[in-house]
């Protein structure tokens, strides 16, 4: 659902190595974090987000603004 918003660019998600809470971490990345009620009817409105979002034991929103990027996108590492 979040691919449905104009101003995503990515997720990625991260599992604990170790097996400790939280297990799991999820980053989306969006051009702007102002969201419109249509946007958030999008993302939380959803049955499947009510049941994930309800079922967590940490539910954390924070917004993050990118300061400095250094290399090329393009670029294999």
């Amino acid at each position: 659902m979040l691919s449905m918003l104009p101003s995503f660019r990515r997720s990625t998600r991260y599992k604990s190595d170790n097996g400790s809470e939280p297990r799991y971490l999820a980053v989306h990345e969006m051009d702007d974090v102002n969201l419109d009620t249509h946007s958030k009817d999008v993302l939380f409105g959803t049955e499947l987000a009510k049941k994930v979002i309800g079922s967590a034991k940490i539910f954390d929103v924070t917004y993050w603004q990118l300061i400095f990027r250094d290399g090329h996108a393009g670029e294999k590492l």
